[in-house]
């Protein structure tokens, strides 16, 4: 800082009058520290030196007026490119940070964005948009994942940013997998994969050929699996970083299936060693819960209980409700196996409180994405009015312009009035595909919600007891069951325990309130 200011100290004189011999010093320094610190400094100066040649008179006052210009430029550019590196730098701590602190590496992707608003930035618009979708899928945001997510795509695939477009298409996979879309999932993934491997972005290649056989496994396609994991395997010393988790758990997962999880264990615990290395708390208490369901498997119910156990303690602690609800589950079993009963009831009752919390979180997500959709489509209506009287004004002055021409030149009007046609029809022909893009998007975001109403519908209709279920347990018996909307707030159960029989009929809070599961 001290060097800076004997470099304003000349600055100041110059601009005095004095010597204009300095300027080329002052300016290979400007360019050489542009750390925030400094520009502050700059900013504090920058009114007296632009000032300046108003003091001034004479044949110096051009030659002032000139420095304080290039003085001008020179904050300009620095200050462009402070903001640039600033905004660069907040995503790529976001992107660091995200497997372990998915919040903070949000906040940081929220920060980068507020900072390219305040610098009319939109370099970053593509690679923001990507990394705020991606934990929204993390906290089940769906609806705001996928606006996010088409925000990233069309940036990508305009700036030709293959890397980062394979991310969005593998994260659109996964979002599509979530709502149960499974086989578009797998296409729109094997898209991410092609554009990988075409472009030669290796890293990419790996990470979605690692999310197809997953695919794959929880469609019990285990000869696919195999296939891509194969293919994996020559790729392996190009495996590198958090990569090597999913690599790991994905192998397990396919021993799992085959029936083989002396296999599995194996590499679970790779998986897990991986997990703790890089701090990816999500993973950790995902590839546990794994863990505790192959011991039980092979009847190692003391080993299945501590790693259920230690699932459940990471999710907690990071509040990681989906990993929550998956240890409870395994531990019930193990529990059950162990004929710990007072246990696995006790853990009932946890899984029932997960799953009220979780119906909950998404309720209100519901409420939000609908007020948040009908915000959304009031602004896209105002900036198309906005957008429409600008090309009816627009248009105006063009025929006041080619009047008043007309008068001085026919010739010219002629030639003028083409040009004129071409330019109105141009932007007329743009507007109506904005239009019609706008369109179709509001189309597609109304069959989400619905298709998503659907899904929640068979999920309700998934955990409620069978027919053949109750039938079992009285010889006459029926159950009337009719919703008020799609999803219903109500249910009823029932259960044998020894020579007794459960059976309960609820009503819940928030009845007939569709639910985005």
């Amino acid at each position: 800082m001290k060097k800076i200011r004997e470099y304003l100290r000349i600055f100041s004189a110059l601009i005095g009058g004095k010597t204009f011999a300095p300027l080329r010093l002052c300016c290979e320094y400007f360019f050489n520290h542009r750390e925030h610190k400094v520009g502050t400094e700059i900013t504090e100066n920058y009114g007296k030196y632009f000032l300046a040649p108003l003091r001034l008179s004479g044949k110096n006052t051009l030659r002032s007026l000139r420095l304080s210009v290039t003085f001008f430029l020179l904050t300009t550019i620095s200050f462009t490119t402070h903001s640039q590196s600033n905004i660069q730098s907040l995503i790529d701590q976001g992107n660091q940070i995200y497997y372990s602190d998915p919040d903070s590496s949000y906040a940081l992707c929220c920060g980068a964005e507020e900072e390219a608003k305040k610098s009319a930035n939109n370099e970053f618009a593509g690679n923001i948009a990507l990394c705020k979708a991606r934990y929204m899928v993390l906290v089940t945001d769906y609806q705001g994942a996928a606006m996010q997510l088409n925000i990233a795509i069309q940036f990508f695939s305009y700036k030709e940013d293959f890397v980062n477009l394979s991310k969005a298409y593998s994260l659109k996979s996964i979002l599509l997998d979530r709502i149960g879309e499974k086989e578009e999932s797998t296409k729109v993934l094997n898209e991410a994969y092609l554009i990988s491997k075409n472009h030669g972005d290796r890293k990419g290649e790996i990470s979605r050929l690692t999310n197809l056989t997953l695919n794959f496994i929880e469609d019990n396609q285990a000869d696919s699996a195999y296939k891509y994991l194969l293919i994996l395997e020559t790729l392996r010393s190009d495996i590198k970083d958090e990569s090597q988790y999913f690599v790991e758990q994905n192998l397990g997962l396919y021993y799992a299936l085959i029936d083989d999880h002396t296999k599995a264990i194996y590499y679970y615990q790779r998986a897990k060693v991986v997990s703790e290395k890089y701090g990816m708390q999500d993973s950790q208490a995902t590839i546990l819960s794994r863990l505790a369901e192959s011991y039980r498997e092979l009847n190692m119910l003391k080993e299945a209980e501590e790693a259920g156990l230690a699932s459940y303690h990471v999710s907690i602690e990071n509040s990681l409700i989906f990993e929550e609800r998956d240890a409870i589950e395994q531990l019930i079993l193990v529990f059950e196996a162990q004929q710990k009963f007072e246990l696995a009831f006790e853990y009932r009752g946890r899984l029932i409180d997960v799953d009220d919390r979780i119906n909950k979180l998404e309720k209100v997500q519901k409420l939000k994405e609908d007020e948040y959709r009908l915000s959304l489509k009031d602004k896209e209506n105002q900036l198309a009015q906005k957008e429409l009287d600008i090309q009816a004004e627009k248009l105006e002055t063009a025929e006041a312009k080619s009047q008043s021409i007309i008068l001085g030149a026919i010739v010219f009007v002629v030639i003028l009035v083409l040009a004129f046609t071409v330019m109105i029809y141009l932007r007329t022909k743009k507007l109506n595909q904005a239009i019609e893009l706008s369109r179709i998007i509001l189309e597609q975001k109304n069959r989400e919600v619905n298709d998503s109403i659907n899904y929640a519908k068979q999920i309700q209709d998934a955990i409620l007891p069978p027919t053949k279920y109750y039938k079992s347990l009285f010889k006459d018996i029926f159950v009337f069951y009719r919703p008020k909307d799609i999803v219903a707030g109500d249910f009823f159960w029932f259960d044998k325990r020894d020579d007794k029989i459960f059976f309960a009929a609820a009503d819940c809070t928030g009845h007939g309130v569709p639910v985005q599961w």
